[in-house]
């Protein structure tokens, strides 16, 4: 799924009926995980706008997208601070604050590892100078809330990586 993440790259009217098509068949009584592609790259202040009443990123359920899938990229850059920060911090911090922090603390030294888990320095420092989102994976959503996300303008589809249902 990653591979095919099309986040930043506009509206796309066929992408949302394919998704209400797919959340539409899930059962009710379901919690999913689900990957947020977002129409155009938001900056932090008009994402928790946006998702003020959906999305939580200050938790350990949201990960930010943070790039596109750009030539040469597997995977967009993604980022989930509540695992490399403790919770207090990664609940009181913003995410793209964090993020800043880890990339800053980064060295040429660093480089070979990172290249080793399919990532490049500069594209790290560049997502963070940027400093906008793409997209967001969340974590036990229920049917109804992903239909209502689906609904924003900022949305351009959801795509379900897993369900589990309750009861």
């Amino acid at each position: 799924m990653l591979q095919s993440f099309r986040g930043g790259q506009g509206a796309d009217e066929s992408e949302k009926t394919q998704a209400r098509r797919e959340l539409a068949s899930l059962p009710d009584n379901s919690f999913s995980t689900a990957i947020i592609e977002l129409a155009d790259p938001l900056d932090e202040r008009e994402l928790s706008r946006i998702f003020a009443d959906s999305v939580d990123t200050r938790t350990d359920t949201s990960f930010l997208f943070l790039s596109g899938l750009q030539e040469g990229m597997r995977k967009p850059i993604f980022w989930r601070p509540c695992a490399i920060y403790r919770s207090a911090e990664c609940e009181q911090k913003s995410s793209f604050e964090l993020y800043r922090r880890w990339v800053s603390r980064l060295t040429w030294l660093d480089s070979s590892g990172l290249t080793q888990l399919d990532l490049d320095i500069n594209r790290l420092r560049d997502a963070a100078l940027e400093g906008r989102a793409y997209g967001l994976l969340t974590n036990g959503y229920p049917k109804p809330r992903l239909l209502e996300m689906l609904k924003i303008p900022a949305v351009r589809t959801i795509r379900i990586v897993e369900t589990r249902a309750i009861g």
